[in-house]
């Protein structure tokens, strides 16, 4: 994780939220409609010192009598924040949501993919604690790493070690399918 900022993110209606982490996305549809568009949308996404992500979306105008919106969470995956932004456009899953999750690093979370081919599956252990941690796709014991990294909110396996200061050692990746 790069240098920690401090960052308040406002929210109308409710407490804003303060927390010590780095950007990961800044996206905008200012533009998208041309250079005069008088009303358009924000999101940041931000992840935590406690790998949480936080996602805030701002609404803002220009329009006489109206005043920008500030709505955010603070969510545990990739797609609790999909979820949070659908509900927020009213149950459509926009351009610019997609845009902000692939910035983020979770382009994973904006396509459903269907008839796929076979993949293998992973269990994945710990063996110090004997927890079973789940069972993820890849076609290799690495990209089924990468997987339950990124479901647990990292970039990816490497990410995760370096996170939270372990090298993998402990972790049994058996293939079951």
């Amino acid at each position: 994780m790069a240098e920690l900022e401090t960052f308040t993110v406002t929210r109308d209606g409710d407490r804003d939220l303060e927390f010590q982490g780095e950007r990961i996305a800044s996206v905008s549809d200012h533009s998208h409609e041309g250079s005069k568009q008088n009303r358009w949308t924000e999101i940041r996404a931000y992840r935590t010192d406690a790998d949480r992500i936080v996602v805030q979306i701002t609404r803002r105008t220009c329009w006489q009598g109206e005043q920008d919106t500030f709505t955010a969470g603070a969510f545990d995956t990739p797609a609790a924040v999909r979820d949070f932004m659908v509900e927020q456009e009213g149950g459509v899953f926009s351009d610019l949501a997609k845009e902000a999750l692939t910035e983020a690093g979770f382009a994973d979370a904006t396509v459903e993919v269907l008839d796929a081919p076979a993949v293998k599956r992973w269990r994945i252990t710990n063996t110090t604690s004997g927890a079973d941690l789940g069972t993820f796709p890849g076609e290799t014991e690495q990209e089924a790493l990468d997987a339950m990294s990124r479901d647990a909110g990292y970039k990816d396996h490497a990410d995760a070690c370096e996170t939270t200061g372990t090298d993998g050692a402990d972790l049994s990746v058996i293939e079951v399918s």
